[in-house]
Formats: structure tokens, sequence, C-alpha cells
């Protein structure tokens, strides 16, 4: 399944909360503070969110894809998945041109803008997966971010992730910047139980 161009919007006590850890502080400056909703509603003028996941029967996957898992429930899926998110690389350009103007602080709170909204991409991705296995009756365990190594590489060419401009740079690492990949087990449900839990992942 692949969607495009879905609506995001920046927590901003969370963009708040990373931001003061990229400065290393506890209190944030008042002028920056108050900038941060209006910086979160210009940031999204930026953002081509995408996100795209591929199921496999277990016997279809790579015995590392399966080893990345240490949930023993895990042990009992029936299937995986791969799941793929980004925001485009647009907001890279505005973080490169803060940092050249010396707004160091401005840069950061894109950053910190730049990592909720992929995180919430993700999450927006991991619900439309978890909906997806209710009706194979099974449910998805913790996704595995899945951040560097051969296994990542593995990922990106197995789903084809190139035709959405989501790559390795020569150094190893995704891109675009603002990119998530994760891997989720399916774990057929117990007939004990009547109903799905939701999964919530958030900062």
């Amino acid at each position: 399944m692949k969607v495009k161009k879905f609506r995001i919007r920046p927590r901003i006590p969370t963009v708040k909360r990373i931001l003061k850890s990229l400065l290393g502080t506890k209190q944030l400056p008042v002028e920056l503070e108050s900038s941060v909703e209006k910086e979160s509603e210009d940031f999204l003028n930026h953002c081509s969110p995408t996100a795209f996941y591929q199921t496999w029967p277990l016997d279809d996957i790579e015995q590392e894809m399966r080893n990345v898992f240490e949930d023993t429930r895990a042990k009992k899926a029936v299937s995986f998945s791969a799941m793929i998110s980004t925001i485009g690389a647009e907001s890279e350009e505005l973080i490169s041109q803060s940092l050249m103007k010396g707004e160091t602080n401005q840069a950061n709170l894109l950053t910190a803008l730049g990592e909720e909204t992929a995180d919430l991409s993700q999450q927006f991705l991991l619900r439309l997966l978890v909906e997806d296995a209710k009706q194979d009756d099974c449910e998805i365990g913790d996704p595995i971010l899945i951040k560097d190594g051969p296994l990542l590489d593995n990922i990106i060419t197995k789903m084809g992730a190139e035709k959405e401009n989501v790559s390795l740079d020569s150094a190893g690492h995704l891109t675009p910047r603002f990119t998530r990949v994760s891997l989720a087990a399916w774990i057929p449900v117990s007939k004990k139980r009547n109903q799905h839990p939701l999964i919530k992942r958030g900062r």
C-alpha cells in the first residue's frame, strides 16, 4: 500500500522537547519558543509526505529480517511488513539556508520539526497497517526502526524505494534525511481475545 500527501500536524509540545534536546537546554529562549507554532505551519508547506508498506509471508522473509525481533511474541508471526515513510527533501534546503545565514537556532527548530513530522508519518502508516492486519485476525507487534547496515539497504532494494526517491547516500545514510524505515511482525490474535489493541507510538 502507498499513500501520498496525507495530512500531518506536528505536536508543538513534542517539537519543543526535541528542540530542547538539540540545544542541550531545559529552557528555550523566549523568542524561539514563541516562534515554534508559526514555523510549524510554514514547515508543512515544504513537506511532501509519502508512506508505503509491503507484506510478505513468513516463508518469503530472509533470516536476517526475522533476527531483528527480540520480542518472543514475534516468534508466532505469520507475516512481516516493511514500512517506509518520508516527508521529502525540500525541508532540508530550509535547514541548509538557515545554517548558511548563521541562524543556528532556526536550523535546530526546523530539524526538530523534521524529526517530529517524520515520526508522525511513520505512525500514520502504522495505523493503516494495524487496520490491514485486523482483516486477517492479526495484530502488529511493536515496529523495529532500521537505521543503518546491510538490512536497511536490503529493505530499500526489496521495496523498490528508489522509485519514491528514498535511497542510501555514499556514506550509507538514509536520504531524504527525514525518512523512517521499520519492520513489523503480524501476530495471530488469540481466540480468547475479543478485540485488537490499537498500537500507539509516540514521543
